[in-house]
């Protein structure tokens, strides 16, 4: 028995066509959730109504999942980026055979004449049928609403993405098929094995918000003990009358929101980032910076140097309230930097990927 997820697009979001390429994505969370609205319909009927009502009906359906994964370079975690964002540039050699490009936030993307289209993901299923063999089951009609990065310690940094898709659109079991070589695949991102950076200074190449390259350039690095990084898309779905009884229809419903998290020691070196300098200057007015993260998991993705990468422009934050912790036993204070997004003019988005790995295209 074996269990495993892949990752897929569609054109057309209710229409599984066959032709579908999927990528293996070695997921915490195997299967999504089938989510029915059964409802009783009252009404009378000649049937004796005091004991109850004489019938149901099925309003609505949708299956949700929280897709969470080790966030690895990978085409899967690109197909994921880019219907959760939306826009992505043309993807360039960096190395040969490593490819770098942008990923960055459209207000909709889904809709006649727009970059996506009718576009939806789709996440074949391989899971334990209980009789200790493997069946396969594809969730299609997939939009993302909400995306997730975490990271703490030495451990790898988390992935989840929130998607939903209409009921009806699930195939039926069908017989396992093949298992992938998940051998092949990188490395997941290690939190430890990052970078953080913050203040002026980012070097970013090209016209806003197509960059070809960015670089911390003059950032001044700082050290957080964990990180968490929120994206919420502000879309979702509605039912509408196109013959489908299932939320079908992906509007935008808020602005974008996005929300960083790093907890640090409260620290005023004499050189570099002080955290105490950082908390500080919220007493004299709003305090607005930007950050950026590397990732980099050290494996060689191009044909001579280059390695796999991650980079995320929070190009334009302000803090939120920190408090500051202090212990009576004589334990290092510490507080958390608390920081919500606003839409830069100088980068024309709120976050930014720039990712490089070997796929040429997402």
């Amino acid at each position: 028995m074996n269990q495993w997820v892949e990752i897929g697009e569609q054109v057309a979001r209710t229409t599984l066509v066959g032709d579908e390429v999927f990528y293996p994505l070695p997921a915490n969370v195997l299967k999504p959730k089938f989510n029915p609205t059964d409802e009783p319909r009252p009404e009378y009927r000649g049937g004796d109504s005091g004991q109850g009502n004489l019938s149901v009906r099925r309003t609505s359906s949708q299956w949700t999942h929280d897709l969470e994964f080790y966030l690895r370079p990978i085409q899967a975690v690109g197909l994921l980026l880019k219907h959760a964002l939306g826009k992505t540039t043309t993807r360039s050699a960096v190395d040969t055979s490593a490819f770098g490009g942008m990923l960055y936030p459209e207000n909709q993307p889904f809709g006649t004449g727009l970059t996506l289209g009718d576009k939806a993901l789709a996440i074949k299923v391989h899971y334990d049928d209980g009789a200790g063999g493997t069946k396969q089951r594809t969730y299609y009609g997939g939009r993302i609403t909400k995306v997730s990065v975490a990271g703490e310690g030495s451990q790898e940094w988390k992935m989840t993405i929130s998607l939903a898709g209409p009921g009806p659109c699930l195939s039926a079991p069908a017989a396992a098929g093949a298992v992938p070589d998940f051998s092949a695949l990188p490395s997941p991102f290690v939190f430890s094995e990052s970078l953080f950076y913050i203040g002026s200074g980012i070097g970013r190449t090209g016209v806003a918000p197509d960059f070809t390259a960015l670089d911390p350039n003059t950032m001044v690095a700082f050290v957080p003990d964990s990180c968490s990084i929120d994206i919420d898309l502000g879309r979702s779905d509605k039912t509408v009358a196109n013959g489908i009884n299932a939320p079908t229809k992906t509007t935008k419903e808020s602005q974008l929101a996005v929300k960083v998290s790093c907890p640090l020691d409260l620290e005023d070196p004499s050189t570099g980032f002080s955290s105490r300098d950082e908390v500080d200057a919220l007493i004299s007015g709003v305090r607005q910076n930007s950050l950026l993260v590397v990732l980099d998991n050290g494996e060689v993705c191009g044909s001579t140097t280059q390695t796999y990468q991650y980079m995320i422009d929070l190009s334009a934050l302000y803090l939120g309230p920190a408090a500051e912790e202090f212990s009576t036993e004589g334990k290092s204070p510490r507080t958390t930097l608390e920081y919500s997004s606003l839409y830069s003019d100088t980068t024309k988005y709120a976050v930014g990927f720039y990712t490089v790995d070997a796929e040429a295209t997402y």
